[in-house]
């Protein structure tokens, strides 16, 4: 009774946390005109603190009753509609994740277009709707293709237990997960594997043209030094017109074309923070369900785990919900300084 009251404590907390951490991150976007100029990785960011809101309000209260009961209290209406919104939000946050990956290719790989773009709401809007749309027809797959082999709640009351199912009864109600190979196999590989190798390898991509770009930059820098240093000893040497026209040939051999502009200084510092903060974002994604998704298939080939028995896992991946919100705050300045005024201004409200 005491370790279900202590598991009851911890996974409540985290679904509470989730929920606010989560609102918090889209207030800031409502309040802080700065962050909502930002461009397309902010539009993208507040997609993916919504469908990570809508998993602490639709799934996690639920989850979190489940796991610490060992019981499923709704019925079975609502068991299909959970999981069907688990799958949903879930997915959702992987291939907003995708999404924010693409945002950072784009804007390091064709800077110019994406200056062009950054601030289009239609386009982030797109790519939202994108990821949503994908989602939905991966949550829906039960029902379009596994219908009549996914029966996930049965009552052995009435008789209607059906293949890969649990028995219900008064004293013992369970509401499983998907154990059909063909549809974990699918959905595993169509929610997080095929999005995890693309987003290795955009974020491979980006970071290889950030590198070449500062050494790009580099080398244009010490060609400069040089050819300015050349241009003053022939300037001491000769103060005729021929010093212009070298100076100007410089200059014209210097200046790239506007495709081929390599990114400035600070362009490359800012493209690399944001790169380096969204990936920390992915990669804290990355432990939390890596090892879910992996037990999920292992659970569907061999049969030799139950749902309790991957419980954990199932959690961590939860988890990474309510981590988002507290990774903007120590990796986004704007996102901080509006959390804080945030709080300053609800400390005003209630305690002045």
């Amino acid at each position: 009774m005491l370790s279900s009251l202590i598991i009851g404590i911890i996974l409540f907390t985290i679904t509470i946390w989730t929920i606010l951490g989560n609102i918090l991150v889209i207030l800031a976007f409502i309040v802080d005109k700065q962050i909502r100029q930002g461009g397309m990785s902010n539009y993208l960011i507040i997609n993916l603190a919504v469908s990570d809101l809508l998993l602490g309000i639709a799934v996690l209260p639920f989850s979190a009753s489940y796991s610490t009961f060992g019981i499923w209290s709704f019925g079975k209406i609502f068991c299909d509609i959970w999981l069907i919104t688990d799958v949903l939000c879930s997915t959702a946050s992987i291939w907003g994740l995708l999404m924010i990956a693409f945002d950072r290719y784009i804007a390091t790989s064709y800077p110019i277009h994406y200056r062009h773009h950054r601030h289009s709401i239609s386009l982030a809007l797109t790519n939202i709707c994108i990821a949503w749309f994908v989602s939905l027809a991966i949550c829906l797959l039960p029902t379009l293709f596994f219908e009549r082999k996914l029966e996930i709640y049965s009552d052995i009351n009435n008789k209607t237990v059906a293949p890969s199912t649990t028995k219900y009864n008064e004293s013992t109600r369970q509401c499983e997960l998907y154990k059909d190979l063909n549809f974990v196999l699918t959905s595993s590989l169509l929610s997080f594997f095929i999005p995890l190798i693309i987003m290795i390898f955009l974020y491979a991509k980006v970071l290889y043209v950030i590198k070449q770009q500062s050494a790009i930059r580099h080398k244009t820098n010490s060609k400069s030094q040089s050819h300015n240093d050349k241009f003053n000893r022939q300037l001491c040497l000769d103060n005729s017109g021929t010093s212009q026209s070298l100076e100007n040939n410089i200059i014209r051999d210097e200046v790239p074309t506007p495709d081929q502009q390599p990114l400035g200084r600070r362009e490359i510092t800012a493209e690399f923070r944001i790169t380096r903060s969204l990936a920390i974002i992915i990669g804290c994604f990355i432990c939390c369900w890596l090892p879910f998704f992996t037990l999920y298939i292992i659970r569907a080939v061999c049969h030799c785990l139950s749902f309790h028995g991957i419980e954990f896992f199932f959690w961590l991946g939860y988890s990474n919900s309510s981590i988002n919100p507290v990774l903007y705050a120590i990796l986004n300045k704007n996102f901080r300084l509006a959390f804080k005024n945030i709080f300053l201004s609800f400390k005003n409200i209630f305690f002045v």
